[in-house]
């Protein structure tokens, strides 16, 4: 959380230090269309390269890292119209999966049948 805080403070401080000179070069749309245009080429940059960690357990998270960054960056790419779909006409698309973790039948299989039965009964307990 410290890093975080120390990341806004650095870059509050950059804006306003570059604020001024924007204004007198650029007038007022000018500055702000530069720093629109800069949010605009980070999103893309995020939306190829970070990939989403939150709520996965360490195992999925080695198959998540164990894609390559260009089959995640092209998975970010079709998630533009993807977004579109949902976000923009409200239609319904099926999302597309990247990523493929262990099933219920897999854990299964492999002699996980009791700690699968438990995790669905702690599932149940939670949710009553």
């Amino acid at each position: 959380m410290s890093f975080a805080t120390a990341t806004l403070w650095f870059w509050n401080f950059v804006l306003s230090i570059t604020w001024p000179s924007l204004i007198l070069a650029f007038k007022s749309q000018g500055a702000f269309g530069w720093y629109t245009a800069w949010c605009c080429i980070l999103w893309v940059l995020v939306l190829l390269l970070v990939r989403e960690t939150k709520g996965k357990t360490l195992e999925e998270l080695d198959q998540i890292f164990a894609v390559p960054l260009g089959a995640h960056a092209a998975y970010g790419m079709r998630q533009i119209p993807y977004g579109v779909k949902k976000f923009v006409l409200f239609q319904n698309p099926v999302p597309e999966q990247i990523y493929e973790f262990e099933s219920e039948s897999e854990v299964s299989n492999t002699g996980g049948e009791k700690a699968g039965r438990e995790v669905k009964e702690d599932l149940g307990k939670a949710n009553v």
